[in-house]
């Protein structure tokens, strides 16, 4: 676990008086793994695109180019 973690809870704490306890902390750890595990899993998905999808996002591109709305 990330040191900003442990910074973000104890800033939070100090500024609103809160007091987390023990269990708050280890569902807060839980849910921390999760989110994390959650992005490396999607960042290690390889972007696909196929042919027809690249031909696809062409042929748009080229009747917004003909139509004048570049962009």
């Amino acid at each position: 676990m990330g040191a900003g973690f442990y910074q973000e809870i104890l800033a939070y704490c100090q500024l609103t008086g809160a007091e987390i306890g023990s269990w708050e902390m280890q569902m807060l750890r839980l849910l921390y793994g999760l989110h994390n595990a959650a992005n490396a899993q999607e960042q290690d998905k390889p972007q696909k695109a196929s042919g027809r999808d690249v031909i696809g996002m062409l042929r748009g591109m080229s009747r917004k180019m003909k139509d004048g709305k570049n962009g």
